[in-house]
C-alpha cells in the first residue's frame, strides 16, 4: 500500500502541465511568454542544454548553457519552446538566500515543483542598475541569462512558479 501511495504522490507532483515542444506543434496561446514578445526556449548543443528566449517572429533561440556557473551564450535555429498544456497559473516569486519557492518550475520539467538543488526557470531583478531582467535560469544564488550576446549573472532573482496552490520559500 505504501508503495502505491508513493507512486501516486510522485505522479501528482511532476510538472506535467508544462512541456518543451516544437513551436509549430502547439497553439500560440499555449506558448509561455516572458513578456509580449519573448518566448521561453531551450535547445541542445555539444551535449549541453541551453535555456533562453526567442523573439516573436524570429526563428532563433539565444540562451546560456545550464550548469552551476552558467556558461557560454549560444544560439540555435533548432529549438523547443515551453508550452502550458493545462492552463496552469504562472507567476513570479522572490526567495532570499538559499531558499527557493515550493512551486518553482525546474528546468527539467519532469521533476516536481520546487524539487532538486539544480536548475529552476527564472530571471534577474533590476536592483539599482546592477542586473538585467532577462529570462534564463536560476542555479544556487544567481540568475543566469543571455544579455546582448553575453552571459550575465544576478544575485537578485525571481523564480517562475506555478500558482494554483500557496507558494512559500523552502
Amino acid at each position: 500500500m505504501f508503495y502505491s501511495l508513493s507512486i501516486l504522490i510522485l505522479l501528482f507532483n511532476t510538472v506535467a502541465s508544462f512541456e518543451w515542444v516544437n513551436e509549430k506543434s502547439v497553439e500560440e496561446s499555449k506558448i509561455i511568454k516572458v513578456d509580449r514578445t519573448l518566448k521561453v526556449c531551450r535547445f541542445k548543443a555539444n551535449g549541453k542544454i541551453w535555456i533562453g528566449t526567442t523573439k516573436r517572429g524570429e526563428n532563433y533561440c539565444s540562451g546560456v548553457s545550464v550548469g552551476c556557473c552558467g556558461g557560454n551564450v549560444r544560439g540555435s535555429s533548432s529549438y523547443k519552446v515551453m508550452a502550458n498544456t493545462k492552463n496552469e497559473i504562472l507567476g513570479w516569486q522572490h526567495c532570499s538566500g538559499n531558499t527557493r519557492p515550493s512551486r518553482a518550475i525546474p528546468c527539467n520539467l519532469n521533476k516536481g515543483y520546487g524539487r532538486g538543488r539544480g536548475c529552476f526557470l527564472g530571471r534577474g531583478v533590476y536592483g539599482d542598475g546592477l542586473c538585467n531582467e532577462e529570462f534564463g535560469f536560476i542555479w544556487g544564488k544567481y540568475a543566469h541569462a543571455a544579455v546582448n550576446g553575453h552571459h550575465r549573472t544576478c544575485p537578485f532573482r525571481y523564480y517562475m512558479v506555478e500558482r494554483s496552490q500557496t507558494v512559500r520559500c523552502i
